[in-house]
């Protein structure tokens, strides 16, 4: 079978990214669905949104899997979960999130998309930060700066 990444090749010559277009489903308890495509920085393209979040929340030992292009993505547990929470909240979406959008077994790629991590989220039209699930006091502190 081949890559999710061979089947959207970034191009060496230009500033592409990969995006992940993150399916709606009614039925929240199914596993997230998305699909890659390519763009290119320099050109006129859709809006998107980007994720920043903690990769290395409880050493990550929990992993869970995404569906992308048929094919199942392991993803840490926090960014997995960043993405159903979106899903649930705004339906369906488009996000650069860099643990899915870098191939990470690419040395190169990585070191590249790395150099282009500024203009990523500046291009973006909205930034998401996910610092994890909330717990009953972070939800009660966030509580009381909104109403504050």
């Amino acid at each position: 079978m081949e890559s999710i990444y061979h089947a959207a090749p970034l191009s060496h010559e230009r500033r592409t990214i990969r995006l992940l277009h993150v399916h709606s489903d009614k039925d929240l308890s199914k596993a997230v669905s998305c699909d890659l495509s390519v763009i290119d920085l320099d050109a006129d393209h859709a809006p998107f949104a980007t994720l920043s979040y903690v990769w290395n929340i409880d050493t990550e030992v929990k992993r869970d899997t995404i569906l992308c292009g048929g094919q199942a993505l392991s993803l840490t547990r926090n960014g997995h979960d960043a993405l159903r929470h979106l899903r649930a909240r705004i339906g369906p979406f488009t996000i650069w999130i860099d643990a899915i959008c870098i191939d990470q077994t690419n040395h190169e790629e990585k070191l590249n998309q790395v150099r282009l991590m500024g203009s990523i989220y500046s291009k973006a039209s909205i930034v998401y930060v996910w610092m994890g699930t909330g717990k009953e006091n972070s939800n009660r502190a966030l509580d009381f700066i909104e109403h504050a």
